[in-house]
């Protein structure tokens, strides 16, 4: 699931994650993933949350 997030925040830039698991804390687990994949969480809102590529300028 990482490698799919990385390489469509490659293409897109802003990447849609719904969860299709069951977490307790939804925040936290968005906010796991967006370091994994070295992007910026925008906002979490039911089981969807929403990725922004970081440039690294």
């Amino acid at each position: 699931m990482i490698n799919e997030i990385k390489r469509r925040l490659k293409e897109h830039k802003v990447v849609k994650v719904k969860i299709g698991i069951e977490v307790e804390d939804r925040k936290k687990f968005a906010e796991e993933i967006a370091n994994k994949v070295g992007a910026k969480l925008i906002e979490v809102r039911g089981f969807t949350f929403i990725l922004v590529k970081v440039d690294k300028s």
